[in-house]
């Protein structure tokens, strides 16, 4: 079962490149294949994900290793559930605090992740928990949580009112409590409580450092990194800090700024993946193609599972006009992730450039039945899909495949509705010809 993936807040601040381009604008429909280059050429900047671009055929010792491969991949989910239900036996025999307990240190030190039933298990604990402590800080945060993850917005702005009449005298349990009305929206309270206690503890870097990501969600960047600034000068090893004042950075565009606080990040901790993730996005948007070549390849021999990542490599790659090697790390996102989407539509344009006009069609259609939410993506991929569509009914004419030939056109037709009278026509004059 795919498992929810609950993202906290006081998780350090990582930024996922999209290098997204606007739908070109054209003063007329596609009427040559110059124009569609033209559409194609700017669909290539959005960030790939890939299919195996090898041959499809395969000798007798690949089965044999395919088939050992899916032995031991089901080995491994066997594990994977035998781990999962003995993490669940040992919460079960919980006492209701040291539950409370454990699912918030999960909740505001990590990411949990947890199926739809043991989501619904939290849900109905909490609820019954807070019926007999209604006050309880750690139970109140982990339900600012929940309603937060549901998109619950009513109880979401009902809870941030409750969670600012709350105090503690534990001051991770105070920050924790300003971070709850971050995450809520309510920024106003989150900084005045983190100043309650900077105030209180001048010398608490904790404080300092979660004012700055509240600032920062406010879009403060420049107060932001005041703050994270101040952590660094209460504890100097601070390397989230860093990595923070980096982000924010980025945040500004201005990633020439940003690439020598995640070096500086790094030179504290050098197994801090999240900067070094950073580090590469910066080289990316900084333009130094080889630097961040070398960095993302670094990056991934540690995280050789991050389909990001992998997209990332791509859009390098094709900067370097190395499309081949672009496709091959597309591959290996769509292997990673086989609904990213995006990724997917970037190797589909990829083909398209490659004349390998089935395979894009197929990888455009399986987005499409996705039915993804941004309209503008998906009528771009429309668009390519159309183009796609139209090469590939003239190749299939030229080989006097005229059944095929037809489909294709039709779904040319289909796919690109904005098409002008002239060009509509002239493709259904083509389709009656080939019915004859």
């Amino acid at each position: 079962m795919k498992p929810f993936i609950l993202l906290i807040f006081c998780l350090e601040i990582l930024l996922v490149l999209s290098c997204q381009t606007n739908p070109p604008q054209t003063d007329s429909q596609f009427i040559s294949e110059k124009q569609e280059d033209e559409l194609i050429e700017n669909q290539s900047l959005l960030p790939p994900e890939a299919q195996n671009l090898s041959d499809s055929s395969m000798n007798e010792d690949q089965e044999t290793i395919n088939n050992q491969d899916q032995k031991n991949e089901q080995d491994e989910i066997n594990d994977e559930a035998a781990k999962k239900k003995a993490l669940l036996d040992r919460i079960n025999a919980m006492s209701p605090e040291e539950k409370i307990d454990w699912y918030y240190t999960q909740l505001t030190q990590d990411k949990i992740s947890i199926s739809r039933e043991e989501f619904s298990s939290l849900v109905e604990f909490i609820n019954q928990y807070l019926e007999s402590n209604p006050n309880h800080i750690r139970g109140n945060i982990i339900q600012t949580y929940i309603y937060l993850f549901l998109k619950d917005r009513d109880h979401v702005v009902a809870h941030a009112n409750k969670l600012a009449q709350l105090s503690s005298n534990d001051l991770e349990e105070l920050i924790q409590l300003g971070t709850a009305s971050a995450m809520a929206g309510f920024f106003s309270d989150a900084i005045k409580r983190f100043d309650q206690i900077i105030q209180a503890n001048p010398n608490y870097a904790n404080a300092y450092f979660n004012k700055g990501r509240a600032l920062f969600l406010q879009k403060k960047f420049d107060e932001a990194i005041e703050s994270y600034q101040e952590t660094i000068s209460v504890q100097p090893d601070y390397y989230q800090a860093y990595n923070n004042i980096g982000w924010t950075y980025l945040a500004k565009n201005e990633p020439e700024k940003s690439i020598d606080y995640f070096k500086k990040a790094l030179s504290i901790k050098p197994d801090y993946y999240s900067a070094q993730y950073n580090l590469c996005l910066a080289l990316i948007q900084n333009k130094q193609w080889d630097e961040s070549l070398a960095e993302i390849n670094a990056y991934l021999t540690s995280n050789p599972n991050d389909s990001n990542a992998y997209r990332n490599l791509a859009y390098i790659y094709q900067q370097k006009n190395d499309l081949v090697k672009g496709a091959q790390a597309l591959e290996k996102a769509i292997e990673i992730n086989p609904y990213d989407l995006v990724s997917r539509n970037n190797l589909a344009v990829l083909l398209i450039s490659n004349g390998r006009f089935k395979e894009a069609i197929n990888h455009f259609k399986f987005i499409l039945d996705k039915k993804p939410s941004d309209e503008t993506f998906v009528t771009e991929v429309s668009r390519s899909l159309a183009i796609a569509c139209h090469r590939y009914g003239i190749i299939l004419s030229e080989a006097n495949k005229n059944d095929e030939a037809i489909k294709s056109f039709e779904d040319y037709l289909l796919y690109y509705p904005e098409l002008t009278d002239d060009i509509r026509s002239d493709i259904n004059k083509r389709i009656t010809q080939l019915k004859q």
